[in-house]
């Protein structure tokens, strides 16, 4: 069996920020954040913080949560 890895560095194969939106407002309707809710996620995605540790950490403290980070 021959391994094949695809790698779409221009977008063209998976529209990463209409997933990420979709995940956002999600998100913010799960944690009654509110639509400035979803745009702050979205920054903050857009501002380059891939790890998610990190990520979750902001969005703990911006809005408050209860939840630990790593269970967000």
């Amino acid at each position: 069996m021959q391994r094949l890895v695809l790698f779409d560095l221009d977008g063209t194969l998976i529209d990463l920020d209409a997933a990420f939106a979709l995940w956002a407002e999600e998100f913010a309707e799960e944690h009654q954040l509110g639509h400035k809710g979803v745009d702050h996620l979205i920054k903050l995605n857009r501002n380059g913080l891939p790890h998610r540790e990190l990520f979750f950490a902001k969005v703990r403290e911006r809005f408050k949560l209860s939840t630990p980070a790593a269970s967000l």
